[in-house]
C-alpha cells in the first residue's frame, strides 16, 4: 500500500504523515456526515478537541512504540508540553460552551448555516460543505497543532519567553470564559426575562434592565468594548501559540518567509474569524434595529477599534453623532427611535 502514497507524504516524517492520515480522515468523516445527516456543523462539533490532539500527536509521539531512536531518546519536550497542556485547559473551556449552547447534539446545528442553506442551491451547499466546512476548517485545525512540531522535536530549555506566553495565553483563555459567559447570562436573561446573578460565573454577574432585553443584543461588560469580545481573544490565543517555535528556532524570526509560515496558522484562523463575524453581523443587522449604531461606535474585535470610532465620532462627526449612536446602544431602544424619528422628521 506503501507505493500508492504521494511522494510528498512518504517522505515526511512519521508523526507527520500520522497527522495528515487523520487529517484526511477528518475531512471525509466530516463531509459525510454532514451530506447524510443535512447537518454541517460536524466540524463545528469536533472544533475544541481536534487542535488539542494534533498538537498531542506531536508532543507524546517519543513515547509511541517503533519511533526513531533519536526521538525515543530525547522523550517529551517540556516546551511541546507546556503547549500541549494550555490547549488542554483551551479545549476544556471551549467543550463546556459548546456543551451548554446544545452543539453537542447530533441534532442541533450552528443557525448561520440554515440562513445560508436557504440562499444557494442545494448543489452549492455540497460544494460548500465539502470545500470550506470539511477541507479548509479542517485543515486550519491540522494547522493550529502544527507549531508543537518544532518544539517536539528540538531540544530546548525553557525561558522567561515561555512564562510570559504562557501567562497571556492563560490570561486570553480566561477573557474567553468571561466573554462567553456573559453572553450566556445576556442569553438567559432574554429568553426568560429575570435575573439571578448568583448563579452566573463570576464576571458575568452584570445588571441587566428591560431596556437590554429590549435591544436584542449584548452591549455591557467587555461587549461595550468589542461586538465579538470572545473572538478577539481566541484569536490571541492562537497568535501566542504560534510564538513557541520562535523560542525553540530564534533564527525563525531573521527570515520573513520563516515568519509568514510559522504565523500562518493564526493568521488563517483571523480570516476566517473575520469573513465568519460579517455574515453573523449581516444577520444581527437584520433583526435588531440598534445594530447599525452598535457598529457605528464599537469596534468588532480590538479595543482600541472602538476607542478610534469614538474619537471619529466625538471629534470628527461631532458631539451629538456620538450621544445618538450612544442613546440607541446603551439608552432605552423605544426612546432612541422616537429621537431617531425626531431626527428626521426635522431633516424633512
Amino acid at each position: 500500500m506503501s507505493a500508492f502514497k504521494p511522494r510528498i507524504i512518504r517522505g515526511l516524517p512519521t508523526q507527520l504523515r500520522l497527522s495528515t492520515g487523520l487529517l484526511s480522515f477528518n475531512i471525509a468523516w466530516t463531509f459525510m456526515a454532514g451530506e447524510v445527516s443535512g447537518n454541517v456543523s460536524q466540524v463545528d462539533r469536533a472544533w475544541s478537541i481536534l487542535p488539542t490532539l494534533y498538537t498531542a500527536l506531536y508532543t507524546f509521539f517519543p513515547l509511541f512504540e517503533s519511533v526513531p531512536v533519536n526521538l525515543k531518546a530525547q522523550g517529551v519536550q517540556p516546551r511541546a508540553l507546556v503547549m500541549t497542556a494550555l490547549q488542554i485547559l483551551w479545549s476544556i473551556r471551549l467543550s463546556y460552551n459548546t456543551n451548554r449552547r446544545g452543539l453537542f447534539s447530533l441534532k442541533e446545528e450552528d443557525y448561520r448555516w440554515a440562513v445560508f442553506r436557504a440562499k444557494v442551491p442545494t448543489w452549492l451547499m455540497s460544494l460548500f460543505n465539502f470545500a470550506f466546512i470539511a477541507v479548509f476548517q479542517n485543515l486550519l485545525l491540522f494547522m493550529l497543532g502544527l507549531p508543537a512540531y518544532s518544539p517536539s522535536v528540538n531540544p530546548a530549555p525553557l525561558h522567561s519567553g515561555d512564562a510570559l506566553i504562557s501567562s497571556l495565553i492563560l490570561l486570553a483563555i480566561g477573557g474567553e470564559f468571561v466573554a462567553d459567559n456573559q453572553q450566556w447570562a445576556y442569553h438567559n436573561f432574554k429568553k426568560t426575562g429575570t435575573l439571578d446573578s448568583k448563579r452566573e460565573w463570576i464576571g458575568a454577574r452584570l445588571q441587566f434592565t428591560p431596556a437590554d432585553k429590549e435591544r436584542g443584543f449584548l452591549a455591557k461588560g467587555l461587549w461595550a468594548y468589542s461586538r465579538h469580545p470572545n473572538c478577539a481573544f481566541e484569536q490571541l490565543v492562537w497568535l501566542l501559540m504560534t510564538l513557541f517555535p520562535f523560542l525553540t528556532t530564534p533564527d525563525l524570526a531573521t527570515n520573513p518567509v520563516d515568519i509568514i509560515a510559522v504565523l500562518s496558522p493564526s493568521i488563517l484562523l483571523s480570516l476566517l474569524f473575520l469573513a465568519s463575524t460579517a455574515f453573523t453581523e449581516k444577520i444581527s443587522a437584520s433583526k435588531y434595529s440598534a445594530y447599525a449604531a452598535y457598529q457605528q461606535r464599537v469596534g468588532m474585535f480590538w479595543p482600541a477599534d472602538t476607542l478610534r470610532k469614538w474619537f471619529w465620532l466625538r471629534i470628527v462627526r461631532g458631539k451629538p453623532m456620538l450621544e445618538q449612536a450612544e442613546r440607541s446602544i446603551w439608552g432605552t431602544p423605544s426612546q432612541a427611535r422616537k429621537e431617531t424619528s425626531k431626527e428626521t422628521h426635522k431633516d424633512e
